[in-house]
């Protein structure tokens, strides 16, 4: 006969989430423990596995694009966002231009090409001479 008023009702759904089961099988108290946390990552340097750095949120990106030039035939490849994980740029050209038998250059943000984005401070840019995308990604 009597209605409960809105203020009841939300009390009730307060008092309905705040009890606590008596009994949880294993799987239901990993899947709370795990709806609770973070996203989070940690970039390791593998000799000795020493956590360089670990961080919440999603890990950084390396991105790798191809680009044509001169009418389809020719390829370039540009690889951005190296520095985050620790991997100095020189090196790595480097080490591409020998494994690929390619040219390789290493642009930073003076010496960016115009109608690029920008790059962030301290960030660099990788230019292969090539199509090696497919080689490149893990």
């Amino acid at each position: 006969l009597y209605r409960k008023s809105k203020k009841e009702q939300q009390q009730q759904q307060l008092d309905n989430l705040n009890q606590y089961p008596e009994r949880l099988t294993r799987k239901e108290v990993y899947e709370k423990w795990i709806e609770k946390m973070d996203d989070a990552y940690a970039i390791v340097s593998m000799p000795g596995s020493i956590i360089t750095t670990m961080k919440r949120g999603k890990p950084p990106k390396v991105t790798i694009e191809a680009e044509a030039r001169q009418g389809r035939k020719r390829f370039i490849t540009r690889i951005r966002g190296l520095e985050e994980y620790g991997i100095n740029s020189l090196d790595f050209a480097n080490d591409i231009s020998k494994r690929f038998a390619c040219s390789a250059s290493v642009d930073d943000e003076h010496t960016i090409s115009a109608g690029r984005p920008a790059l962030q401070k301290g960030n660099c840019e990788l230019i292969l001479q090539g199509h090696l995308v497919v080689e490149l990604q893990a």
